[in-house]
């Protein structure tokens, strides 16, 4: 009899831990490789692939030139973020500059690690937030770099504001990204 009332209990005390588990439909950040995931504004950001009719639109994406990466993480309702991180050589913290404004990138001038997000078209057709001071001590602390096609790190808080109204802002929290050039949007053949 006291078997069964140890094992009753045991039961018992399970089912109470799981249903204080919190599972609201909330999609959890993932940290495997090619992965990205953030808050903004607190809501749960996750880079998803977008495939439409026999389409696929990518998640993630990531260019590099002379260590000089653009990163961009696309979600399912199309929004796009851009990371634009200048000069990466080490791992360190990137202070966040001023973006230049638009989404084209290594041009010019284009000389701060800078972030920015589309207006959500999913074209490359404006920005509707993006950094604006390196006065704020904002950072991407990049955890590796390994040559030019591993690139992993994280940041706490990003700032951004509406170019055309400065008291709009966005803001980036509880982010982390691994990307994997090699074997980024690689399927598997059968």
């Amino acid at each position: 009899m006291m078997k069964i009332i140890k094992l009753l209990t045991i039961i018992f005390v399970a089912l109470i831990i799981k249903s204080c588990t919190p599972d609201d439909g909330t999609p959890r950040p993932t940290r495997g490789e090619n992965s990205f995931s953030a808050k903004i504004n607190g809501k749960q950001f996750r880079a998803e692939d977008v495939e439409k009719f026999a389409n696929t639109t990518y998640g993630i994406s990531a260019y590099e030139n002379n260590k000089t990466y653009k990163l961009t993480f696309r979600n399912s309702s199309m929004q796009d973020i851009y990371f634009y991180l200048y000069e990466v050589d080490e791992k360190k913290d990137y202070l966040i500059g001023q973006s230049d404004g638009d989404l084209v990138y290594y041009q010019e001038g284009d000389d701060e690690t800078s972030v920015s997000i589309s207006d959500g078209t999913g074209y490359n057709t404006g920005v509707a937030f993006s950094s604006n001071s390196s006065e704020l001590n904002e950072f991407i602390t990049i955890t590796e770099v390994l040559g030019d096609s591993i690139i992993s790190g994280q940041f706490e808080k990003i700032t951004l504001s509406d170019p055309n109204n400065p008291n709009n802002k966005a803001v980036l929290t509880d982010g982390h990204f691994n990307i994997n050039r090699n074997t980024l949007n690689k399927r598997d053949s059968l």
